[in-house]
């Protein structure tokens, strides 16, 4: 049977530092062409999934879920087709995590036909209940908060979820911020120009420099080795990324990390009956942002966002800075007390030192990237080990 994940499970590494490394072999071309611009492109895509059926949009009032809302209401008003419904997952109890005056500014500006507000308590845990259930049956995959993109069981079969993945990696600052300056005819950032000798710099010392940056680092689990052999591949990519914005959104476009994000959660959304899509990462979407800005990476996020879709929404919303934290939503107290109850086996101790990643767990500053070695050690324990021969045993 096909992997609908197609090469993008996590590798042993990849666990151990809890990110995506490197490039997807068997990622398609992006093809450049210069055909639609970005408020086009979205456009053009929500428009077909609003045409195939009913289309819910996972609203949590930030700037990249606010967007999709706003272009799909203004698609379906235009061209007379049903209304997208925003959804929201709230956590009354994780009171830092709450976007109620950011979601209800946007409702009360877009005023859509309804609004579904759905309550949550510890099921979105990295190891919750359905995080455990979904980690027997396929494994510990990345972003490991999947268990959040389980759709609700309130929405019909063939029902599209479209979410906002991908709208941070449209604007990520320029790797190399003096010369992709220069390079738009824009006065260089001062605050960055200790960067200089390491942007024009070979891309072996750019290399070098990378793996130092990387090694820096604090995952206090890894070991020394694997710690230096995931440094080098950071490394590697930070020594190739380009000083163009088109051509590093091709390169993005190849990077695991961005790949598997949207493909975990397609997965399980598809896995209910459903449709996924996300957006910002269709290959449309992507091509567009890249001819649109061309060489000159957008000034910052907000001008972007004003640039494409300013007069779908109100200024201060496209200018929000603020986030939600969401950290204790899905590593509460029933991560944490598995962790405390935990005996340090079933880790991966090539890579890992269980002892550290325990207390790296159990801190006030906790580190999201070590919850896959967490979820490693569950699925290796007697429960995780019973879960996961249920879950064969019931597909046979």
């Amino acid at each position: 049977m096909r992997d609908p994940l197609n090469g993008l499970r996590p590798t042993r590494d990849e666990i151990a530092c809890g990110s995506m490394l490197g490039f997807d072999a068997q990622a398609p071309p992006l093809v450049i062409d210069g055909a639609q611009t970005p408020r086009k492109a979205l456009e053009a895509v929500l428009r077909a999934a609003l045409e195939r059926g009913p289309c819910v949009i996972g609203f949590s009032g930030g700037r990249d879920s606010s967007v999709l809302l706003a272009v799909a209401l203004d698609v379906a008003r235009r061209e007379g087709l049903p209304e997208p419904l925003p959804f929201t997952d709230r956590y009354p109890h994780v009171p830092e995590s709450l976007e109620d005056d950011w979601q209800e500014r946007v409702i009360a500006h877009l005023r859509p036909t309804d609004w579904l507000r759905l309550d949550h308590g510890s099921e979105h845990e990295v190891l919750g209940h359905a995080a455990r259930q979904l980690t027997a049956s396929h494994g510990v995959l990345l972003p490991a908060t999947w268990a959040a993109d389980v759709p609700p069981a309130e929405l019909a079969v063939g029902t599209t979820v479209i979410t906002g993945v991908g709208g941070d990696e449209m604007f990520l600052d320029a790797p190399r911020p003096i010369l992709a300056a220069l390079r738009a005819r824009r006065r260089p950032p001062l605050r960055r120009l200790h960067t200089l000798p390491i942007e024009i710099a070979p891309r072996r010392a750019r290399s070098v420099a990378g793996f130092a940056m990387a090694i820096g680092g604090d995952a206090s689990w890894l070991r020394p080795q694997c710690h230096r052999r995931i440094a080098r591949i950071e490394g590697r990519d930070f020594a190739v990324a380009p000083a163009r914005y088109d051509r590093f959104l091709e390169m993005l476009w190849r990077h695991r990390e961005f790949r598997c994000t949207s493909a975990v959660g397609a997965m399980v959304i598809e896995q209910a009956g459903m449709r996924s899509l996300d957006p910002f990462t269709s290959a449309p979407v992507v091509a567009a942002f890249a001819t649109h800005f061309g060489a000159r990476f957008p000034l910052s996020r907000t001008a972007g966002l004003l640039e494409i879709v300013g007069d779908l929404l109100p200024r201060d919303v496209l200018a929000r800075e603020s986030k939600a934290d969401f950290t204790a939503v899905f590593v509460g107290e029933e991560t944490r007390d598995w962790v405390r109850q935990w005996d340090g086996s079933g880790v991966d101790t090539d890579r890992v030192d269980a002892k550290k990643l325990m207390e790296a767990a159990l801190s006030d500053d906790l580190d999201g990237r070590l919850v896959p070695s967490l979820q490693a050690a569950w699925l290796a324990g007697a429960e995780g080990q019973a879960a996961a021969a249920a879950v064969a045993s019931s597909a046979r």
